[in-house]
């Protein structure tokens, strides 16, 4: 992850069996802004960028909106 963090390559951070590892994706989205100490704007982007990844086309222009429109 630090690699992929330093190059700025395209990655998604998300979550599975939130039960069993006891995390959820704001947990997830916030250690990693803890560990490599991502800025507001710097998470927007990546989640922006994560959004090409969508397989699902039906929601993916309503997701980028609501990711545009966060201000921190």
């Amino acid at each position: 992850l630090q690699q992929l963090h330093a190059l700025k390559h395209n990655f998604t951070i998300c979550t599975d069996d939130t039960m069993l590892f006891s995390t959820n994706i704001s947990t997830e989205l916030f250690e990693y802004c803890k560990a490599f100490d991502v800025s507001s704007q710097e998470l927007k982007d990546l989640m922006l960028k994560g959004c090409d990844s969508i397989f699902d086309l039906s929601c993916k222009e309503w997701l980028i909106k609501k990711i545009t429109a966060y201000r921190p």
